[in-house]
């Protein structure tokens, strides 16, 4: 995938198309996470096109602060997740 001289809309469309590609071809023939995970992505790519569609002259660094901000919530919610699965007793 060459992206030299494309802008970031595009860029983004094009992890959402591959991802879309990855997830629903010959999904039954790949691993469950792996499956997942490219959903993620398509999910994730089009939610921030969406945010982005208002939007005439989409900055780099704009961009980039909405995806840092969405890894860091994921992130925060794997963590807290993974925090309350050890603190809580299951019965």
């Amino acid at each position: 995938m060459d992206l030299q001289g494309k802008t970031s809309k595009e860029i983004l469309h094009n992890f959402a198309d591959i991802a879309q590609d990855y997830a629903t071809k010959d999904a039954y023939s790949r691993k469950l996470i792996e499956v997942i995970a490219a959903n993620s992505m398509y999910q994730m790519s089009q939610i921030i096109l969406q945010d982005s569609e208002g939007i005439d002259d989409q900055t780099e660094a704009h961009l980039f602060d909405h995806i840092s901000t969405m890894i860091a919530s994921l992130l925060g919610a794997i963590c807290l997740m993974l925090l309350l699965k050890n603190v809580l007793p299951m019965p």
